[in-house]
């Protein structure tokens, strides 16, 4: 009995050191100078507000101690900007906290309320005001979305069809991609681009969409040079490709 209840007492009085070498711990380190957070990087924020960024990171951690820092908190505050993707948060060792951030790609442009940079996923970036600084990406038109959300994927099969075709042809590096700066799924069944500059459009429909997409490449270098002169390009029927063109006015 007795030696049964020194190991208790023994047992007792190891687990009190532990406790108090864990609060002493705790308090001490907000005591030392070289565990405060004194510096913090962002790395790859090129679109994002970094100013945000640094906001929120300096008020969740400039001047504490780093390993009382809740990163799980500052991740899901950062997080928030639509142009963030995801973002890495670590500790850097005595006092500098790193925040990686991977930011959205735009692949395109939606027209809802108003004009949205979207990426490949069917996330929306960001609310644009001027095209003219995103001449690059094409105009996605025909949704019918009302509300739309930044940072939310709007629920849209027409969305998705779009982005499919515009993925696939970057992916194939689409020579016509330049000169054809809208797609319109107005129609769920035929995908069409529009090029302004051209006057034609190409019909794609939604199936055999990359077997239609090869079969257009294939075709363009013959096509390229009279694009102006044609009214439409038909690739909705399997391996036919029906060139429709211009009216001629009689003057």
């Amino acid at each position: 009995m007795r030696m049964g209840k020194k190991r208790l007492i023994i047992m007792a009085l190891v687990a009190l050191v532990c406790c108090l070498t864990v609060w002493a711990t705790e308090h001490l380190l907000d005591r030392i100078p070289t565990f405060l957070v004194s510096k913090i990087t962002i790395i790859g924020a090129q679109r994002c507000d970094r100013e945000k960024i640094l906001n929120l990171a300096f008020s969740s951690a400039y001047g504490r101690c780093i390993f009382k820092v809740k990163l799980a908190d500052l991740y899901r505050q950062i997080r928030s900007d639509g142009w963030i993707k995801d973002i890495y948060i670590r500790r850097s060792l005595p006092s500098t906290l790193e925040i990686q951030v991977k930011e959205r790609v735009p692949v395109g442009i939606i027209k809802a309320d108003q004009l949205y940079l979207v990426d490949k996923e069917g996330v929306l970036i960001a609310a644009i005001s001027d095209k003219k600084a995103w001449l690059r990406l094409p105009i996605i038109s025909g949704l019918d979305l009302e509300r739309v959300e930044v940072g939310s994927k709007p629920d849209s099969s027409k969305l998705e069809a779009a982005l499919q075709a515009l993925c696939l042809m970057q992916a194939m590096k689409a020579p016509w991609l330049a000169d054809f700066s809208e797609i319109s799924v107005k129609n769920p069944e035929n995908i069409t681009l529009s090029s302004q500059s051209k006057g034609c459009q190409i019909h794609l429909g939604i199936s055999n969409l990359q077997q239609s997409l090869q079969y257009l490449k294939a075709a363009w270098n013959s096509l390229q040079t009279r694009v102006s002169s044609i009214k439409y390009i038909d690739l909705r029927y399997k391996n036919q490709l029906i060139i429709k063109p211009q009216t001629k006015h009689m003057g």
